[in-house]
């Protein structure tokens, strides 16, 4: 018996019989007992089948079966080859690293690849979603489509390999990605050039921008280490 856990094809063979019997007939316990009758010494039975077997919903992990050969005059063996074809749990995920990116606001997720397995299933703050690769990137935007408009510095994560009869990974890789805050801006000076007030200091890396803050008025000023208060803002600000 051959499983197939990224297609989730089963394939049944045998020691054909070479006289006296006209075909073999497989009998498959699902939600209900399926008879077949086979002509060669082999069957594949599909994803699709299994499911519909089962009565349309999920597949069967666990197929019990029976194998006879049955003669001209339907007469069957006297003892059937029996057993159960049982789907191997998805190994855990494992190497998992986040990258953070605090310039674009991109969160990156790697791992090792698995073999057997159709995809994996990462959630990220409640949401999950499928990836058929072993890298996901996160981008800003969705950060903020998933949250209402707001950002979160913070993704709870959890990451499973799932098959193609939905096992999944039995435990799951969890983590939180959490993006560092920028360090308070250093070397800030305030010279007086008249009429103007100059503020200055030292930028910084890994930073978007700087926000200004003067007797409450609030600017958005970018990556620049310099900005001029002019006497005419100052007047029309008070």
């Amino acid at each position: 018996v051959t499983l197939n856990p990224v297609t989730g094809e089963v394939v049944w063979r045998w020691n054909a019989i070479s006289s006296g019997i006209t075909n073999y007939r497989i009998t498959i316990t699902s939600a209900t007992t399926v008879f077949r009758n086979v002509f060669t010494n082999e069957y594949r039975y599909s994803l699709a089948q299994n499911i519909i077997d089962n009565g349309g919903n999920i597949p069967l992990t666990a197929i019990p079966y029976n194998i006879v050969a049955v003669d001209a005059l339907n007469q069957v063996s006297t003892t059937a080859v029996t057993g159960t074809a049982t789907f191997t749990v998805p190994a855990n995920v494992g190497g998992v690293t986040t990258t953070l990116n605090t310039l674009t606001g991109e969160a990156v997720w790697r791992w090792t690849a698995l073999s057997n397995v159709t995809g994996y299933r990462l959630t990220i703050d409640g949401t999950a979603r499928d990836v058929f690769t072993n890298e996901y990137r996160y981008s800003l935007a969705q950060n903020r489509a998933e949250h209402s408009g707001s950002i979160d510095t913070s993704l709870a994560w959890s990451l499973v390999a799932y098959n193609a009869v939905n096992q999944v990974s039995a435990t799951a890789t969890t983590g939180t990605a959490t993006f560092t805050a920028p360090a308070t801006p250093a070397g800030l000076t305030v010279n007086f050039d008249n009429p103007d007030c100059v503020f200055s200091w030292t930028l910084g890396a890994d930073v978007t921008g700087y926000r200004l803050s003067i007797d409450d008025v609030v600017r958005d000023l970018g990556l620049v280490n310099r900005f001029p208060y002019t006497l005419g803002q100052n007047a029309s600000e008070h």
